[in-house]
Formats: structure tokens, C-alpha cells, sequence
């Protein structure tokens, strides 16, 4: 035992499992990051659009002009 009471106990044991678990997922996330950074700077590479986008864009999109 090391003289600490059992909420301070939890708190830690928590705290662990918690790093454990974010250690554990970053792996992924961060290779699904580096897989898509080619197709990220393609996109960037494009610029922002001046288009409205707003509801007649959508109709237009959709065929549904006047409704």
C-alpha cells in the first residue's frame, strides 16, 4: 500500500488508463493523418470558390429550380 486514501487511488488509477488509452489511439490517428495529407495539400492547392453557396445553388444542383 501506498499510504494514499481511495479516492486519490481511483483518481490515478483513472488518470493511467486514460494516457494508456490516448497513447494507444493517437497511432492511428495520427497514420490516417499522414495518408491524407497528399489529398489535404491537393485541396489547398485549389484555392477557396467565390460561389454562394445557398438554396438556389442546391436547386440548381437538384434540378428543382422555382420550388
Amino acid at each position: 500500500m501506498r499510504g494514499i486514501g481511495i479516492t486519490e487511488a481511483i483518481k490515478e488509477a483513472v488518470e493511467e488508463s486514460l494516457a494508456a488509452d490516448r497513447a494507444q489511439n493517437s497511432e492511428p490517428v495520427e497514420a490516417l493523418r499522414r495518408k491524407l495529407q497528399p489529398l489535404r495539400d491537393e485541396m489547398k492547392a485549389y484555392g477557396k470558390s467565390d460561389a454562394k453557396i445557398d438554396k438556389q445553388f442546391y436547386d440548381t444542383l437538384w434540378e428543382e429550380e422555382g420550388m
